[in-house]
């Protein structure tokens, strides 16, 4: 990984913030405009130190948000007629995730386990990840 020690300290005092924020126990919606800025200040070091493991964190974690802000607003619109898939203990997965790839990010170290930890994520949100999870094959 060649990332400069700047571009991770702008990311990781980001992430700092927003674990700050986040509470398992706090509306979705709150928790979700929050967590937007970590592949929001990732994508802006992108335009200034372009890296391709810092483009795949992004992707990966963009896709955890759209993932978990399309359940979100299917729930807040009732349109599947279904129970929610999101949970507040995706709430605190995506904590812990967003913790473990702070850490892995401020040690420069490969961070691509976390990476697919947060598709899985990402994966039981949908219905049928969430029908994997409820079979007990899946968990994120």
């Amino acid at each position: 990984m060649n990332i400069d020690s700047k571009s991770i300290e702008i990311i990781v005092d980001e992430i700092n913030f927003v674990l700050d924020k986040i509470n398992p126990k706090t509306a979705p919606t709150e928790n979700l405009y929050y967590f937007s800025a970590v592949p929001a200040t990732i994508n802006r070091v992108l335009n200034l130190k372009y890296d391709q493991n810092l483009l795949f964190a992004f992707m990966v974690i963009q896709s955890t948000f759209e993932a978990l802000s399309g359940s979100v607003k299917n729930i807040l619109e009732n349109k599947l007629g279904v129970p929610g898939f999101v949970t507040p203990f995706h709430f605190k997965r995506l904590i812990a995730l967003t913790e473990e790839f702070r850490d892995k990010l401020h040690g420069k170290k490969n961070f691509d386990a976390t990476l697919k930890k947060f598709m899985v994520l990402s994966y039981s949100v949908t219905g049928n990840g969430h029908y994997l999870m409820e079979r007990g094959i899946l968990t994120p």
